[in-house]
């Protein structure tokens, strides 16, 4: 076996490798988001689902999905307006609505907002910022 003839080939392999892979990272849907979020929260708005024609229908689906999750009458959800900004640093038409949800007894966060709802009835996760 030729050792030297080898190395270039097998260093050539590794490099097209690790190019692939951040070429891969960098087209996952992980890294498409659609807002950043500049006032109500930290981090950015992911697209996730059209779930009606208006945030009050979103929100019908959204209320439905929770109390199938965590059961009739123990939670209550609030939602918070969020601003935010798109790619282009401009501001969407849409308003953006985080969705809290607390304990109906005592009030206190089930789990951190991870769901935002548009005016047009889209669902967004919300992907924080890092600690």
């Amino acid at each position: 076996m030729n050792t030297p003839r080898l190395l270039p080939t097998v260093l050539l392999s590794i490099i097209v490798v690790v190019l692939c892979a951040c070429e891969q990272n960098l087209n996952s849907p992980e890294a498409e988001w659609a807002y950043q979020v500049t006032s109500g929260a930290c981090g950015h708005l992911m697209f996730a689902e059209k779930l009606g024609p208006d945030s009050a229908s979103a929100w019908e689906t959204v209320k439905a999905r929770k109390i199938e999750a965590y059961g009739e009458g123990g939670l209550a959800l609030e939602t918070y307006l969020l601003q935010v900004i798109d790619q282009d640093g401009e501001v969407p038409q849409e308003r953006f609505y985080a969705i809290r949800v607390l304990d109906a007894e005592t009030g206190t966060h089930l789990h951190s907002v991870s769901e935002v709802i548009a005016t047009n009835g889209d669902l967004f996760t919300l992907d924080w910022c890092p600690d």
